[in-house]
């Protein structure tokens, strides 16, 4: 399972691919980082969204669809608490 830094990480990562550098990757062709950041909202609104309108913060990798309460059960606990030390969402 990918934890939230290792996750944004990777995807900032495939914004930059190619990318020598970072001023490289600013340069980078607009309409490519429009077409992902298209897909993020898209992810972000058609997956995490609830019917209130707030967005999910964890999602199950298996399903795209929150933990339910048997799936938590299985883990062990500190690993569940670790997910959100030092978090400020």
């Amino acid at each position: 399972m990918q934890a939230r830094r290792q996750f944004l990480k990777s995807s900032l990562g495939a914004l930059a691919a190619g990318a020598t550098s970072l001023k490289a990757a600013a340069d980078a062709d607009v309409s490519t980082l429009a077409d992902v950041a298209a897909g993020f909202q898209d992810f972000v609104t058609g997956r995490m969204m609830d019917s209130d309108g707030l967005c999910r913060s964890m999602l199950h990798q298996d399903t795209l669809k929150p933990w339910t309460k048997e799936q938590l059960a299985k883990l062990d606990q500190a690993m569940v608490t670790d997910w959100f030390k030092n978090t400020h969402d």
